[in-house]
């Protein structure tokens, strides 16, 4: 007859021990490795498989893994990106509206401003200044953009304008990013801005 084995003199002993998991180091997306990379790469190809992001990164890996690159240095949500980006002659820009939130947002300066300008009896005098306050209080103003600019620079007549039909909005959103531009261009490539 075998004698039974002997029992543990530690309770504890009689608990099994789980195995611990194989340590996974954490994967940083984007260009600094070959697993960023690739991990950037899948995040891309689920974005381009989407129909909910505009038609220039529909399908397109490449342009998904810029936006993606722009998203993390911005520290904004991929999609807000992808859905505020726009491509004119093959170079990214920014939609007013998004550029506008990431200045509001960023707390270097307050809130944009508007102040209107020119003659309701003059539709080409009719205008905007979009004007801020730093951290010292000094007011810091973008350049007038009027409606005589709008056309001469050929916003104005462009297919598909918003111009004709919303020009005080318009107005707002070109000297807000002319003013963005001026003081904190930082702003739109995710660089902190010294206050």
């Amino acid at each position: 007859m075998n004698d039974p084995a002997p029992l543990a003199e530690d309770p504890a002993e009689l608990i099994a021990t789980p195995t611990p998991a194989p340590s996974r180091e954490m994967v940083t997306m984007g260009f600094q490795s070959g697993a960023g990379f690739d991990q950037l790469q899948r995040v891309a190809k689920c974005f381009a498989a989407s129909t909910m992001v505009p038609k220039e990164f529909v399908g397109n890996v490449a342009n998904c893994i810029i936006a993606l690159n722009m998203a993390q240095r911005l520290g904004r949500d991929p999609l807000m990106v992808m859905q505020s980006l726009f491509i004119v002659n093959g170079r990214p820009g920014w939609s007013a509206q998004f550029l506008i939130a990431l200045f509001n947002d960023h707390g270097a300066f307050t809130p944009i401003r508007w102040r209107e300008c020119g003659s309701l009896d003059d539709i080409d005098s009719m205008g905007a200044v979009a004007f801020t306050f730093d951290s010292q209080g000094e007011c810091l103003e973008s350049a007038e953009v009027n409606i005589a600019m709008a056309k001469a620079e050929g916003w104005f007549g462009k297919n598909g304008s918003k111009w004709p039909t919303m020009p005080r909005q318009m107005l707002r959103y070109r000297s807000a990013t002319m003013l963005i531009k001026a003081f904190a261009p930082g702003i739109a490539f995710g660089l902190d801005i010294d206050e």
